[in-house]
């Protein structure tokens, strides 16, 4: 089901892209992410045993235009995005383990999961004042590859995600201000629709765009 809505927002960009090719614009992007993840996947297990918190990543990549009215954007594009959480796992609130057992698991506080992925937006942009733009749509993310950074410490590490499902939809809210003729300043943020692989995220970004 999700790889379907994925190839109908694809299929929507190419031809509201096409349609618009003589008079498409191109920016090119960088900024910040500032993200966070929540999982479904422990609903069942005690709040106070595993713990997410915002982590800082960032994104480049670039972006297509087409005007559709004299105040109205159709927007798609294709970044790299780096994000994850931050994330405390307290063992000892389990009451599971026995402290004389040598498997027994330290609390971890902290480390930190991340993911490199690819995202394709797709959204109405709408001019609510002279230079200030409004945004919002959905968006698909595809994921290239997960990191925690106590990887090969098996004693240590965070749960793993097994990446069964790569792809994701969002839904994106975005602004932007044009700080010249040439370059803008956008902030926004997106959390997702669906659980992928057991997990949703909330991103806020802020970077700058180059019009070429």
């Amino acid at each position: 089901m999700t790889k379907n809505i994925v190839m109908f927002f694809i299929g929507c960009s190419i031809t509201a892209l096409s349609y618009g090719q003589k008079i498409i614009s191109y920016k090119l992007k960088a900024g910040a992410n500032y993200s966070k993840y929540s999982s479904s996947k422990l609903q069942s297990v005690k709040s106070d045993f595993l713990v997410f918190d915002y982590v800082l990543g960032g994104y480049f990549g670039g972006g297509v235009s087409v005007p559709l009215s004299n105040k109205v954007e159709l927007s798609s594009g294709l970044l790299l995005s780096f994000w994850g959480t931050k994330v405390d796992i307290n063992y000892s609130n389990q009451n599971i383990f026995d402290s004389n057992d040598n498997n027994f698991r330290e609390d971890v506080n902290g480390s930190v999961l991340g993911e490199t992925s690819i995202l394709i937006p797709f959204f109405i942009e709408y001019n609510i004042w002279h230079k200030l733009s409004l945004g919002f749509g959905p968006q698909v993310n595809y994921l290239l590859s997960t990191k925690d950074d106590n990887d090969g410490d098996t004693n240590e590490g965070p749960i793993v995600f097994i990446d069964e499902e790569p792809f994701g939809v969002d839904l994106i809210i975005q602004s932007s201000y044009d700080l010249s003729s040439k370059i803008e300043i956008e902030g926004g943020y997106y959390f997702g629709l669906n659980h992928r692989d057991g997990i949703k995220a909330s991103v806020f970004q802020l970077g700058l765009a180059y019009k070429l």
